[in-house]
């Protein structure tokens, strides 16, 4: 396998110029190739290519198809990664802000009360990879998907 770091135009042109020199070995690739563009600009030469991901606009969950459908209708094209992501921080800021019971009078208590809110989410399930928060795990993904280019779709593998 050969890991190919890039942006969609790069990872197509880079699986394209392999595919020319007669190499066949599958390519890995990173967020950035999770869009049906990777697959429209690379054509035959990314089929078999596995990519890592949170999120993918093709992504059969209802959730998903629901938050694209909205997405393409406010802006007129698919979402990416980022803007999902944005999607599910706003989500849970807002159900903290709600959760939190603040009080606008003292500032600084709200915001730790948003804090400790947001330190008690666990396996959200939004548009992107379920997120989990702690006391000493503020990353939040816990899991990314694996995602294959088979017959010119991304399909989930794992």
């Amino acid at each position: 396998a050969i890991l190919v770091l890039g942006a969609i135009t790069e990872g197509a042109a880079a699986a394209k110029q392999a595919r020319d020199l007669g190499i066949k070995a599958r390519l890995l690739g990173v967020v950035a190739f999770a869009y049906n563009d990777f697959i429209k600009l690379g054509g035959s030469a990314v089929e078999g290519t596995i990519a890592c991901t949170t999120f993918f606009p093709s992504n059969p969950d209802p959730k998903v198809q629901a938050f694209v459908k909205k997405y393409k209708e406010k802006y007129n094209e698919e979402p990416d990664h980022a803007a999902a992501h944005t999607y599910d921080a706003l989500q849970l800021l807002i159900q903290a802000i709600k959760n939190g019971q603040l009080d606008s009078k003292d500032l600084a208590a709200d915001r730790q009360k948003i804090r400790d809110e947001l330190l008690k989410v666990n396996n959200y399930q939004g548009v992107s990879a379920p997120i989990t928060y702690g006391p000493n795990d503020h990353d939040g993904y816990q899991e990314l998907m694996l995602i294959e280019v088979k017959n010119g779709e991304w399909q989930v593998i794992k």
